[in-house]
């Protein structure tokens, strides 16, 4: 194989490992953007107090979000005023949620971690330090319906959040020994 062929092809695999992960958004979520303050927030329809860690829209908010073409209810997460996650809520079971993140991005990281409710895995894809996207899926109870409806939920972590994640995600592990 020539030189030339060899270079064509790590820069081919090379494009296609970075396109799948710098496509993972690093700024935020639809119109909302990590780093923006309460007042900014607030001015998107989301009911925020000085000591909110969690603001979720106000009751009259008119704010219409949808992910993969379902409707979603989002909640923001916040730290020192200012917006460090987003929580988009959506009726799809957490593997529909998983399969659709896959086809956008490419296969997950993921890893397995005790939770409340016995093992949960989490599935996440990121763009370096700078941003991740979510899923956790619980391992032993599924998951759960109300009146027919299954909710899962995505996390859109800024900065910090994701940072945390890795950590998580590195130290965190349940070792398939302990099964």
């Amino acid at each position: 194989m020539s030189n030339l062929v060899r270079l064509a092809a790590v820069l081919a695999l090379s494009v296609a490992a970075t396109a799948c992960s710098g496509r993972v958004p690093s700024d935020g979520f639809k119109d909302l953007h990590y780093g923006m303050s309460l007042d900014e927030l607030r001015s998107k329809g989301f009911a925020c107090g000085p000591d909110d860690y969690f603001c979720a829209p106000a009751p009259d908010a008119e704010a219409n979000y949808t992910l993969f073409g379902k409707e979603a209810s989002v909640r923001v997460k916040t730290a020192g005023g200012k917006l460090v996650a987003i929580i988009v809520h959506v009726d799809l079971s957490s593997d529909e949620l998983i399969e659709l993140y896959k086809k956008e991005f490419g296969d997950p990281e993921s890893f397995t971690y005790r939770s409340l409710g016995g093992q949960s895995e989490r599935q996440y894809w990121h763009s370096g330090n700078r941003a991740a996207i979510s899923v956790t899926r619980s391992i032993t109870r599924g998951d759960m319906s109300v009146f027919g409806v299954t909710m899962s939920s995505a996390q859109y972590l800024g900065p910090e959040a994701t940072k945390e994640l890795l950590e998580e995600a590195s130290t965190n592990t349940v070792q398939s020994r302990d099964f």
